[in-house]
């Protein structure tokens, strides 16, 4: 027999029982897009019955859906309205009904107690022991209302404590079943949390203790993407390659859905101007503003963070071709890119003008450099790159905060790429917990090494799982199906975070330590773990996460710096012992300042 308190969800029942059928939602779903209504008026709309409108109208204004009145016009009529209700039957929705209602008074009755005499049961007096032994009060109390249905007048105290002692079994083998389950759950799910809990315990035990932050440890998903557009001028998306811009932008946004299974929000849409500069000469430059606005509305609603990187003069578009060599005619030699380099400007400072002007949450400005001439008028939070360092040549790919580099495997290793995990090592945390500069050192190596040996031993695995779990191929207008994403290729980072606060630090203790030894030191660490084990692609780069920091923090007593203690022209000499990634802000009014920077953030004047 259900409890009473349950029989105030009759209400909900009755409202869900008369929504037997699609049409009666239609009729509600219509006074809420429309307003007001008659009965003539739905019959008409819906191509119902004047009767079946009407009987089905009556239904729901007495399950208190729709609200009705007369009125007078020309003659007297009903008009119906929709009604103030909410139907939520999730555990939520339910839980808050009920909270929302005034329960029955809790059962009342007496009880013998030890000495033979019936008293009064006291809830407050028989909860006491159990309270003073951690037992939750609530947990208690609904535990007795549950046995309240079973009691009476002169039972036992015995008794009671039995039932109640068997109701608390009950609720523990409820949870302790749930518990099961969720586990069996979680042992059969493909992540990498459990592919972790099997190989590298140990590593969880950091990630939980603040040593070390493991990126990535739900469902196989890269952290993000790099397109390639070259690939989609070339093999199209669905076996036919675009003949004009639009189909251009049709099949990139058909590319980003198709890998958005697989990728966490941010991708990559490199060298654009370039590739879309071909598609631009047919029709010319003037209309393109309208195409990029339906192209970038398009992308916010994706729901996807999309970094549109804009190649200024870049050095590898004279070495790559416009088509395929294979379509090339007989003794006719193919075009390259170099033909579009004065196109491929002013498309970038189109769309650089575009976003100055126009506010996007989710398309996102690179601006390449390969040579000294800064563009003006940049978007503030453009990511401006300086290409001209020999690591970058001859191209680097960037998703936000992370850089895909060219030594992996030259320009296609920038392409179809994405990170598919990231450790960060919460370097701070050794420095403080350090006696000497040489322990920091040998501690910082000995860190290094073991989150290397994580991601080799992992990198098998996760691959294999990624695999298994998302088809990764395109059909091709070249040959039956090419591959979209290099899964192989992908990245496997180690971050440095809170290296501002190591700095510190260390130079309290150890007079003479600037910020660029320290980052060579960790730098030449790295490169000497990496070169033991050269099977995957794994990067050094540092990590800005605020909230990632802040749980470092948490876990080790100290706050984690973001002001950097030294000039903005001594950090950025850093960023080249951290090649896999290291953003620093820099003031708007700074920018044409002749920084050596690999990658800095434009942030406002203020």
């Amino acid at each position: 027999m259900a409890s009473p308190k349950y029989e105030i969800l009759n209400e909900i029942a009755n409202k869900v029982q008369v929504l037997d059928n699609p049409i009666k939602l239609k009729i509600l779903a219509m006074l809420v897009e429309e307003g007001s209504k008659s009965v003539t008026d739905i019959s008409k709309d819906m191509s119902l019955n004047f009767s079946t409108a009407h009987k089905y109208l009556e239904q729901l204004e007495a399950a208190g859906l729709v609200t009705s009145k007369q009125v007078s016009e020309n003659r007297l009529k009903r008009i119906f309205s929709i009604g103030d209700f909410n139907i939520d039957i999730s555990p939520h929705g339910l839980s808050n009904f009920i909270s929302q209602k005034k329960t029955e008074p809790k059962k009342t009755f007496k009880v013998i107690n030890e000495r033979g005499e019936e008293v009064q049961f006291d809830e407050k007096i028989f909860s006491q022991k159990y309270i003073k032994r951690g037992l939750p009060a609530r947990t208690i109390s609904n535990a007795l209302d549950k046995v309240a249905e079973q009691v009476y007048d002169g039972i036992t105290l015995l008794e009671l404590r039995e039932l109640f002692r068997k109701e608390m079994a009950k609720k523990l083998e409820t949870i302790t079943n749930v518990m099961e389950m969720i586990e069996e759950s979680e042992i059969r799910g493909r992540t990498f949390y459990n592919l972790l809990k099997l190989n590298h315990p140990e590593a969880l035990k950091m990630h939980m203790d603040g040593d070390i932050f493991i990126q990535n440890l739900g469902e196989p998903k890269l952290l993000n993407f790099v397109h390639d557009l070259y690939g989609i001028a070339q093999h199209g998306v669905a076996g036919k390659k675009p003949k004009n811009q639009s189909e251009f932008f049709e099949q990139i946004i058909f590319a980003i859905k198709f890998t958005s299974e697989f990728t966490r929000p941010q991708q990559s849409l490199d060298a654009f101007n370039y590739f879309l500069a071909p598609f631009v000469e047919e029709l010319g430059i003037g209309n393109l503003r309208n195409s990029l606005k339906k192209l970038f509305s398009e992308i916010e609603d994706l729901k996807q963070e999309i970094f549109i990187c804009l190649d200024f003069n870049n050095s590898y578009a004279e070495k790559l071709r416009i088509s395929y060599a294979t379509e090339a005619k007989l003794g006719e030699k193919t075009e390259t890119y170099e033909k579009y380099r004065d196109l491929a400007k002013k498309i970038a400072l189109e769309i650089i003008s575009l976003l100055a002007l126009q506010k996007y949450n989710n398309v996102k400005l690179v601006v390449k450099l390969w040579d000294k001439d800064v563009p003006q008028s940049l978007p503030i939070g453009t990511l401006l790159v300086k290409m001209t360092n020999v690591h970058q040549q001859p191209n680097a790919s960037y998703v936000g905060f992370t850089r895909f580099g060219p030594d992996w495997a030259s320009w296609f290793g920038t392409k179809r790429v994405g990170e598919m995990q990231e450790v960060i090592i919460n370097l701070p945390k050794i420095a403080a917990t350090s006696v000497s500069l040489e322990e920091f050192s040998d501690r910082t190596a000995r860190r290094l090494n073991e989150c290397h040996q994580m991601l080799l031993n992992m990198a098998e695995l996760t691959v294999g799982e990624f695999l298994r779990a998302y088809n990764t191929t395109l059909i091709s207008a070249q040959r039956e199906r090419w591959n979209y994403l290099d899964v192989w290729d992908c990245v496997y980072s180690i971050s440095i975070a809170g290296l501002p606060e190591t700095i510190a630090i260390l130079s309290k203790r150890y007079a003479g330590q600037d910020l660029q030894s320290v980052a060579q030191k960790i730098n030449q660490k790295f490169l000497e773990v990496r070169k033991k084990y050269p099977r995957i692609r794994i990067n050094l780069k540092q990590n800005r996460s605020e909230s990632i920091c802040k749980r470092f923090s948490k876990c080790a007593n100290y706050k984690i710096n973001f002001d950097a203690p030294l000039p903005i022209s001594k950090i950025l000499l850093i960023q080249k012992y951290f090649p896999g990634g290291h953003i620093e802000f820099v003031n708007k009014d700074a920018v044409n300042k002749n920084f050596e920077f690999g990658v800095i953030k434009i942030t406002s004047p203020e």
